[in-house]
Formats: C-alpha cells, sequence, structure tokens
C-alpha cells in the first residue's frame, strides 16, 4: 500500500540523518584528539631546556666592622 511505501521512505530520511549526526560525532571527536595532541606538542616545546645565559660571579661582601666576633 502507499502508506507502507511512505513508512519506509520516512524511516529512510530518518536513519540517513541519524547515520550523518553519528559520522559528525565522530568527526568531532577525532578533532578534538587532534587539538589536544597539538597542545601537548606546544607545552612539550615550550618545556625544552633553554642555553643558560652567562651570569657574572657574585661578589662577596665585606663584614660589618661592627659585627663582633
Amino acid at each position: 500500500m502507499w502508506y507502507e511505501k511512505l513508512f519506509y521512505i520516512i524511516t529512510l530520511i530518518g536513519a540517513t540523518f541519524y547515520t550523518i549526526e553519528k559520522f559528525a560525532n565522530l568527526i568531532q571527536k577525532i578533532l578534538n584528539i587532534i587539538a589536544t595532541y597539538e597542545s601537548l606538542i606546544t607545552r612539550i616545546k615550550g618545556m625544552r631546556k633553554q642555553p643558560k645565559k652567562h651570569k657574572p660571579p657574585k661578589r662577596k661582601r665585606k663584614p660589618s666592622p661592627h659585627r663582633r666576633r
């Protein structure tokens, strides 16, 4: 009958939208994983040791003449 075909078509349309939504959800999860991976890479690159700058030696202060020995 005609209503069986109509029901079949409506079911197919609903299944198609459901499948598209599932694929979109999967793609979104994959993109989130990639973004997390990229942020970890940039953090790791920022944590690498920087070359140390040369610091002049500290000067020793003379002891105060008022200090008791």
